[in-house]
């Protein structure tokens, strides 16, 4: 229990260490292990409390993908997104056999209305992004259904602790991808905002991982 411990505040630190400074470096080895060893230690820990397959394989997706990410853009940007995809598809296969029947998201009015906003949120980057896109369509737009694909099992999970947990998770992830996304593909290298989006989506999606793993090991 102690180790564990220790090595969820390890994490803990390596997320604020990246968060608040190293997200703002250029690209470096150290950057890349500690942006990379936050992930990786949910991933330990989640393999050392015996934890479901699905979620220790979907974290050491997570980590990897972050390992291309802290690359150049040039460099790591499709294998980036290509471990994030199998990660996304990992959570799914986390989720579905505690998610109840898909008539909840209709029947339940908190579910049918993150279920929409989930739906517009899609429709909305797939419109915005696709002029930058170019030769990125396909695996972006394949990205963006495995991501909602996430969402909608994630929100068929039961709404009481400790899963509860899990769809909140799943949810500070999604908001994560799709700030990573506009700060990608919308925003201007320059641009001032990224001194608030590149900290936010790190955060949110260090949080989100984080919950995900909580509600499962618990």
């Amino acid at each position: 229990m102690t180790a564990h411990l220790f090595l969820w505040g390890f994490s803990g630190c390596c997320a604020l260490a990246y968060g608040l400074h190293f997200t703002f470096q250029s690209p470096s080895l150290l950057r890349s292990v500690v942006k990379t060893s936050a992930i990786l230690l949910l991933a330990l820990i989640s393999y050392l409390s015996s934890g479901p397959f699905f979620l220790t394989l979907a974290l050491l997706f997570g980590a990897t993908g972050d390992a291309f990410l802290s690359l150049r853009r040039s460099q790591g940007f499709l294998p980036g997104l290509a471990a994030f995809l199998i990660g996304h598809l990992c959570f799914v296969l986390l989720f579905i056999p505690s998610a109840e029947p898909l008539s909840t998201l209709l029947t339940q009015y908190w579910r049918s209305a993150i279920f929409m906003v989930l739906l517009i949120l899609a429709f909305f980057l797939i419109a915005k992004l696709r002029p930058q896109l170019n030769k990125l369509a396909i695996p972006v737009y394949c990205y963006i259904c495995i991501i909602l694909a996430m969402g909608i099992t994630a929100l068929m999970l039961p709404g009481l602790p400790p899963l509860r947990w899990a769809i909140i998770g799943s949810l500070l992830f999604i908001a994560s991808d799709s700030i990573l996304s506009i700060e990608l593909f919308l925003l201007e290298s320059a641009s001032r905002l990224k001194n608030l989006t590149s900290p936010l989506l790190w955060f949110l999606y260090w949080g989100g991982q984080a919950l995900i793993a909580l509600a499962f090991l618990s």
